[in-house]
C-alpha cells in the first residue's frame, strides 16, 4: 500500500512539473509575440 502511494505521488509531481514547464514556456512565447510588454503597476 505504501509503495503504491509513493508511486502515485511521484507520478502526480512529475505531471504537475510538466504542466508548470509547459505553462511557463507558453507564457514566454506569448510575451515574445506581444507588441509591447504589459505595464506592471
Amino acid at each position: 500500500m505504501g509503495r503504491l502511494k509513493i508511486a502515485f505521488l511521484l507520478t502526480l509531481t512529475t505531471v504537475l512539473s510538466l504542466f508548470a514547464m509547459v505553462g511557463t514556456a507558453s507564457a514566454c512565447v506569448w510575451s515574445l509575440y506581444q507588441p509591447e510588454p504589459p505595464k506592471r503597476i
